[in-house]
């Protein structure tokens, strides 16, 4: 009888699986990803656009994107999937309201979602 237990333990420790969707032997870093990466442009000039207002929505969330160092690339939705629609707003140019844009993740971070839109003046 002994025997019998130590044949099923072992049986059943050779059957078991981790079902874990990252692989063991890869670890995922530590860097923080933003879900959506937008760049706006001047359709008369084609430079970016400083000081425009990104609002991302979603029913129960709201947030606005923050400027990144280069002219007219804003960033937000940090590590956060969702499905936004996006108002990009700037005095003296047209208002976009965008289409859905869902920001999926994988194992590890959110998978980035980059956009551009170009704007003319009114």
């Amino acid at each position: 009888m002994k025997y019998f237990a130590f044949a099923l333990c072992l049986f059943l420790a050779a059957c078991s699986s981790d079902d874990d969707s990252t692989p063991q032997d890869e670890a995922c870093s530590e860097e923080f990803i933003y879900g959506l990466v937008i760049t706006v442009n001047d359709a008369a000039t084609g430079a970016g656009l400083n000081q425009v207002v990104i609002t991302a929505r979603e029913p129960s969330f709201s947030e606005v994107l923050v400027a990144t160092p280069t002219a007219g690339v804003y960033q937000g939705a940090g590590e956060r999937v969702g499905s936004y629609t996006l108002t990009v707003e700037l005095d003296g140019y047209q208002t976009v309201v965008t289409d859905v844009i869902t920001v999926e993740a994988d194992a590890c971070h959110v998978i980035t979602q980059a956009r551009t839109f170009t704007l003319q003046t009114l």
